[in-house]
């Protein structure tokens, strides 16, 4: 989960690699969630908190974009999608492809 101020917290043990074992299992995305690591930020709605929206704060961009792009270095044969790759959400509430090649990926 990356927190408003940047700061990632890990919800579920894994050992850092790019295959999902069994224990490392979240649910996130139905059908996929052996084959898939779970990112959240804090945030995605407007302020009545009734509509998606990109509310990503300066501090989540930056350690999101670190996140990302050290994983994509480690692991470059690993897709990188939003949820809503996967199903009718409006989550993460951004444009994935978009970002990603804004930072280069």
């Amino acid at each position: 989960m990356i927190h408003l101020d940047g700061r990632i917290e890990r919800l579920v043990r894994n050992n850092d690699d790019d295959t999902v074992d069994p224990w490392e299992i979240t649910n996130g995305v139905e059908g996929k969630n052996s084959i898939c690591r779970h990112i959240v930020y804090v945030g995605g709605m407007d302020s009545t908190n009734t509509y998606p929206k990109d509310t990503r704060t300066a501090q989540q961009l930056a350690a999101m974009q670190t996140f990302i792009k050290d994983f994509n270095r480690r692991f470059p044969r690993v897709k990188i999608v939003g949820h809503n790759a996967f199903s009718a959400k409006a989550c993460p509430s951004f444009d994935v492809a978009g970002w990603l090649r804004l930072i280069g990926l």
